[in-house]
Parts: structure tokens; C-alpha cells; sequence
């Protein structure tokens, strides 16, 4: 508890724009071993896969991105959310609070509907 306490804080300066941080960091600092943003990118893209999941019981054939029966793990999270910024750099330069939109784009990316 103490390390989401942590993790929030932090966040929450890097959003308010006091360190200047990006979702390009929060990546990077992922990518380098940090549990904690490992962890944080990963629950972005499970609630992202659950409201993609939603909107799919609610309107059935409408849906963000159409994801394959398949568990996606926290690397694969992280890789999908490095591709994007590779291929948007903007979207790197980002606060970090918009890192739930990267990681949507990421997704609609990975797994277009057909």
C-alpha cells in the first residue's frame, strides 16, 4: 500500500506539470525495471480492456478494438504502448495523466476491428 501511495504522489506532481515528466518517461521507467510503473501501465490497459469489454456487452457489435481471446501480459502492454510512441512521437510528449488514452490508442492499434 505504501508503494501506490507513493506512486500516486508522484503521478500527481508529474500531472501537474512540476517535474515536467511525460508519458515517454513513465514508459521508459517501466521499461527499465520499475515494478511500480510496470504495475501502473498494466492496470491502464485492463481498464481500458474492461471498457472495451462493456461497451461490447452494451452495444454488442461496437466495440474500441477488437482483441482476440487472448490474455495480454504487462510486457505485452508495455511493448503495445512503446510501438504507438514509436510510431506517434507525439503522443510520447504527453502528461503522464493521459497515459489511459496512449495506452486506448495503442490498443485500437494492436487489434483493429475488421
Amino acid at each position: 500500500m505504501h508503494k501506490a501511495v507513493l506512486l500516486a504522489t508522484a503521478l500527481w506532481c508529474f500531472s501537474s506539470g512540476a517535474h515536467g515528466a511525460t508519458v515517454k518517461d513513465v514508459v521508459g521507467w517501466a521499461r527499465d525495471g520499475n515494478k511500480e510503473f510496470v504495475a501502473l501501465l498494466t492496470g491502464v490497459g485492463r481498464g481500458v480492456e474492461g471498457a472495451n469489454m462493456t461497451i461490447g456487452f452494451e452495444q454488442r457489435e461496437r466495440t474500441l478494438y477488437c482483441q482476440p481471446n487472448i490474455a495480454i501480459t504487462g510486457d505485452q502492454y508495455l511493448r503495445m504502448i512503446e510501438t504507438d510512441i514509436e510510431r506517434h512521437p507525439a503522443h510520447g510528449g504527453l502528461d503522464p495523466a493521459m497515459v489511459g488514452v496512449v495506452m486506448t490508442m495503442a490498443l485500437i492499434e494492436a487489434f483493429p476491428c475488421k
